[in-house]
């Protein structure tokens, strides 16, 4: 008789043995220490084999972390963990509070994708059209390997947007600089202010659709409900400690406690 192997192996894609052993701690022991660093991949991973405690607890504790400074970080988290509802929230607390979203870390790290669809809409909450081109000019500061993305972010800009103040600061940043492109779009800032409405109208029309959104000011989007995220699942109650939370079995859904009440 063919010998029959007893045990299978399971390979699981872009899953860090840390994660692994967090929930399968969990399966055995009902413990598992939460923490900003690691709860979006221990998240997805209990969502995966269905571990809906702890996959509820993980939801409590980012909707009781996630704020204007860590919610760039989160949004490209989110996506990478295909967690949509996650992945929505952050995307409308970044597009309400962009002015303050954007001076912080994750804002820089954003993939190019994620830049250019903020850049592209039309509710980025902005009290100026220059702070979006101030983030943009640090997003492409921050990796040099950026520079040849530089021409398509100003493209995005709203220049026509701008005062003539802002138009003038821009033309003498460093990096907006060296952009074979920013000639030719603060000429069309100042043709389109000095201009009658009639001969703006004309100006508008010549070009193609596209072009077109950089005349539009932008529209402050209303405000969302992004405290509460829309998540199917058992529910846990807990309770924080710091910035970390551990939980512990207590009936069918399980109870979240401070770490330093567990041995």
């Amino acid at each position: 008789m063919q010998h029959i192997q007893s045990a299978l192996e399971v390979r699981l894609k872009d899953t860090s043995s840390a994660t692994l052993q967090a929930v399968l701690r969990f399966c055995y022991t009902a413990e598992c220490h939460l923490t900003p660093d690691n709860v979006l991949p221990i998240c997805a991973l209990a969502e995966h084999f269905e571990v809906k405690a702890l996959h509820s607890a993980c939801v409590q504790f980012i909707e009781h972390n996630i704020s204007v400074s860590s919610c760039c970080t989160m949004l490209e988290m989110a996506a990478q963990y295909n967690m949509e509802a996650l992945r929505k929230v952050c995307w409308d607390m970044v597009l309400e509070h962009f002015d303050d979203a954007c001076i912080h870390e994750g804002f820089v790290r954003f993939r190019y994708e994620t830049l250019t669809a903020l850049l592209e809409s039309n509710e980025l909450g902005t009290v100026s059209e220059f702070n979006v081109f101030l983030a943009a000019m640090r997003w492409v500061d921050a990796d040099e390997s950026r520079e040849h993305f530089l021409d398509e972010v100003l493209g995005l800009v709203r220049f026509p947007t701008m005062d003539y103040e802002e138009l003038g600061l821009v033309g003498k940043h460093p990096t907006a600089a060296g952009a074979a492109i920013l000639k030719e779009l603060l000429l069309e800032a100042f043709m389109y202010l000095s201009s009658t409405p009639e001969e703006s109208a004309i100006l508008m029309h010549s070009m193609q659709p596209a072009s077109q959104a950089r005349f539009q000011p932008r529209t402050l989007p209303e405000s969302s409900s992004w405290a509460s995220l829309d998540l199917a699942g058992e529910i846990c109650s807990f309770t924080m400690a710091d910035d970390a939370m551990s939980v512990s079995p207590a009936g069918p859904l399980g109870e979240i406690v401070p770490q330093d009440h567990l041995k």
